[in-house]
């Protein structure tokens, strides 16, 4: 699709430790449909960053799963007027930068957050996830079976870690993603938000099911109204 439309080869940021098996996979796929799809696989390791555009990077963070996995954070960095010297007057800054001074200093902010499969010690491990403007964060199973601990130590979390810990959620917004397909839009969705709701996540979180994902009528029509698609998809035009 990305040639159709005369747009650069996708570049595949993965982490280190699978590069060789992701590279494999993708020969077997070129091999199996006789094809010459270009691509580039680019490794990223915990602690790298890359720039995607002139002031905004990908931060790949760690993630507890059954195989090796990251998370990515965008973050925006931008330059901005010191505190101390808020309100005044653009003579005296303008002295105070020619005499030498800095005046402006480097402001990050994480805009996105997403976890991709991961267990709830993601955010032992990273508790700053707990404060970036958006997190899209796994929620892979909903009712009581199985039970949180087992999701927990499958490398996935389960709905009651999200209510045992909303008040920890300082995000403007919550993504939960990456719901299990064996449970309906309609019957999980009400599930969740009856539940949500009871919360301080409450007005500020979406379910965003697998069905979403495909473009169905099915998954959109129970994804709640106030989701805007370029909420997280360009944050940093927000």
């Amino acid at each position: 699709a990305r040639a159709i439309h005369r747009l650069s080869p996708p570049v595949f940021v993965v982490p280190p430790a699978i590069e060789s098996r992701v590279r494999n996979m993708m020969a077997a796929c070129r091999s199996v449909g006789n094809s010459n799809f270009r691509y580039q696989i680019l490794p990223l390791q915990v602690g790298d960053m890359l720039q995607i555009r002139s002031n905004v990077y990908v931060r790949p963070f760690r993630t507890h799963h059954s195989v090796p996995s990251q998370g990515y954070e965008i973050v925006v960095r931008k330059r901005k007027l010191k505190p101390e010297l808020h309100g005044l007057p653009q003579e005296e800054l303008n002295a105070i930068r020619l005499a030498g001074r800095e005046i402006t200093q480097e402001i990050e902010t994480v805009e996105l957050a997403y976890t991709g499969d991961t267990s709830l010690d993601v955010f032992k491990t990273n508790p700053e996830l707990l404060k970036c403007k958006r997190l899209l964060v796994e929620c892979t199973f909903v009712e009581d079976e199985p039970l949180p601990e087992e999701a927990r130590g499958w490398g996935h979390m389960h709905l009651q870690h999200i209510l045992e810990n909303a008040e920890f959620f300082e995000n403007q917004h919550v993504g939960l993603i990456h719901l299990s397909c064996r449970y309906s839009p309609s019957s999980t969705i009400e599930l969740m938000t009856s539940q949500l709701d009871q919360t301080s996540l409450r007005g500020r979180y979406s379910i965003i099911h697998p069905y979403t994902a495909l473009g169905t009528d099915l998954g959109a029509k129970f994804t709640p109204k106030d989701w805007k698609e370029s909420d997280w998809l360009s944050p940093y035009n927000v």
